[in-house]
């Protein structure tokens, strides 16, 4: 399929599936979802759904807390994004910081430090062994468009704004 025509299925599938503007979704949460009817029921029509307990048995929701990446790799610099709703302006403050510094500001509670897209996982690639790798290929979109791990590490209460992302998501937590 060339570049076109490909362009004018997901224009069609876009308009088909599109939403009235300021619909809010009822986001369906499914337990135990064979891969099969993930890919009928959500990922096909591009529906979201959170698949509930999905990854409680990875070694990612077992293993990694604040003090693992503190111990390991507390020394990492990392870009610490402001929310957009903190600044009249609309525009993103960075700044760096260090991994231990911004896992103290988590334990205080202090939202005001929050790592988002971040790479730690891309720069330690060991990390990838405690994710299950193969769940996550078996759910890509076939029109997937690399392969992207990025960390949000942040207080409670910390968030990211509604946007486009370039990309298809599965978040983990």
């Amino acid at each position: 399929m060339d570049n076109t025509a490909l362009s004018q299925k997901i224009l069609h599938h876009i308009k088909k599936n599109s939403f009235e503007k300021g619909k809010k979704l009822v986001i369906k949460r499914e337990k135990n979802l064979t891969e099969e009817d993930f890919r009928k029921h959500y990922l096909t029509p591009g529906k979201p759904v959170i698949l509930s307990q999905a990854a409680k048995n990875w070694p990612c929701c077992q293993n990694w807390t604040l003090d693992l990446f503190e111990n390991r790799y507390g020394d990492d610099v990392i870009n610490l994004m402001n929310t957009l709703s903190d600044h009249e302006d609309q525009t993103f403050k960075v700044r760096e910081s260090s991994l231990k510094e911004l896992i103290e500001a988590v334990r205080e509670g202090d939202t005001s430090r929050y790592a988002r897209f971040n790479g730690l996982i891309h720069r330690h690639p060991e990390l990838i062994n405690d994710i299950d790798y193969d769940y996550i290929l078996a759910r890509r979109n076939y029109l997937k468009s690399g392969n992207t791990f990025q960390l949000f590490l942040g207080a409670q209460e910390t968030k990211t704004e509604l946007h486009a992302a370039p990309g298809h998501n599965l978040f983990v937590q």
